[in-house]
């Protein structure tokens, strides 16, 4: 058995799906939870053929019926935004981003506050509490943008809970009704024990969205993911 899934039992489901299933591992909350559990990055050692095997096998699950309207990236394309293109839309936003090979091609792009945030157009209602943003963009095989994934660490709960209102209202503006919505968001804006989350997800045949907030130890994130489902 390996230390995953050792880890995975340990733990039970819930957890394990948000960090390591659900991508958070490559951002900075997921790694540093999984740091503390003596746990080094199961994706450091996988290969591209395998990423892809296990993303094909996944899709099976989460894929709609349907195709979506639209797939909205913030602002990139998916399939066809290259790593050139995402370090121009990342340096429009005043962020740079580093270059990593976790199976597939990872770009981080973190960025200062007041360069603005990673989306278009005004979704923001005055400032937020934020104390950290990160978008980690994933290329496919050839190159292109495969998903993004932008989390924000927000210090203020009645902050998250704005920002996770404010794009689950976008996304239903966009795609209308969700696939699944689950979690109380004013649950996790509270203090608590940790672990409270809230989500929403959008199912199509070509397209995923998610968007999530959850309270780990490490802090109170807000995080979204847009991916191809091809």
């Amino acid at each position: 058995m390996t230390k995953l899934k050792k880890v995975s039992l340990g733990m039970g489901g819930t957890l394990v799906a948000f960090v390591v299933v659900g991508g958070l591992m490559h951002t900075p909350p997921g790694l540093r939870l999984l740091a503390r559990l003596g746990v080094v990055c199961p994706a450091l050692a996988v290969t591209p053929a395998t990423v892809a095997d296990l993303r094909a096998e996944g899709l099976k699950m989460l894929r709609g019926a349907r195709p979506a309207p639209v797939r909205y990236a913030a602002g990139l394309e998916l399939g066809a935004s290259d790593e050139a293109a995402v370090r121009s839309w990342a340096a429009g936003r005043g962020a740079v981003c580093a270059r990593k090979t976790r199976g597939l091609v990872l770009l981080t792009c973190a960025r200062p506050f007041h360069e603005g945030p990673f989306h278009e157009g005004p979704l923001h209602e005055g400032p937020l509490h934020e104390r950290s943003e990160e978008a980690v963009v994933a290329l496919d095989m050839r190159g292109r943008v495969l998903s993004v994934d932008i989390t924000n660490e927000i210090s203020v709960g009645s902050d998250a809970a704005r920002r996770f209102r404010e794009r689950r209202d976008h996304l239903a503006a966009t795609f209308g009704a969700a696939s699944e919505e689950g979690g109380d968001v004013d649950a996790v804006a509270r203090a608590g024990t940790g672990f409270e989350t809230a989500v929403v997800r959008y199912r199509f045949s070509d397209y995923l969205a998610l968007l999530q907030a959850v309270r780990l130890p490490s802090g109170l994130y807000v995080r979204e993911q847009y991916q191809s489902a091809l």
